[in-house]
């Protein structure tokens, strides 16, 4: 499933994307290996990742950094970004400090169910930035008619990849 998500993102000519896919089955390392694979074919491209908390923005950051990829995080303070970085992880809240003259193969929207609103300012904001493709990632999409990827729970815990759940329900008087 990773690599038909990658497969899709990198042959479409949709300008955007919706994949859904659950908690624990790799979505940050989807935008991981695209961009890794799109630095091998242009080591001057530039990326961006919004992400809707600075908890969830700086571990996706560190892992970019595990990866040896240049990495700016834009958001709790932070406004700056580094001339050399390939890739920009950017608080939602944050993205009036992103410059609209900037040049992003891929802007990759984490959570992205929190943006599905027609009238969020955020998402007016990001498609005023100069993204080749923008693609959305969420477990959780409102609006499950308009998805381009869709892998359910029960598939990903039949087919081993997160662990099936029990509930335990405890009642006290």
């Amino acid at each position: 499933y990773l690599l038909d998500c990658f497969n899709l993102i990198t042959k479409t000519d949709k300008q955007s994307l919706n994949l859904q896919l659950p908690c624990g089955t790799g979505k940050t390392y989807i935008m991981v290996y695209t961009i890794r694979e799109a630095l091998q074919q242009n080591p001057d491209e530039k990326f961006i990742i919004f992400c809707p908390w600075v908890d969830l923005g700086k571990q996706t950051c560190e892992l970019f950094v595990d990866f040896n990829i240049k990495t700016s995080f834009i958001g709790d303070g932070q406004h700056t970004i580094k001339d050399d970085s390939n890739v920009i992880i950017c608080i939602n809240a944050s993205v009036e400090h992103i410059p609209l003259d900037m040049e992003f193969k891929y802007g990759f929207c984490d959570e992205a169910h929190h943006l599905e609103n027609d009238e969020s300012k955020v998402m007016s904001k990001i498609n005023q930035l100069n993204c080749q493709q923008i693609i959305n990632v969420s477990a959780t999409f409102h609006d499950q008619d308009d998805l381009d990827y869709n892998y359910p729970m029960r598939d990903a815990i039949n087919d081993g990849y997160i662990s099936d759940y029990v509930l335990h329900i405890e009642y006290f008087s």
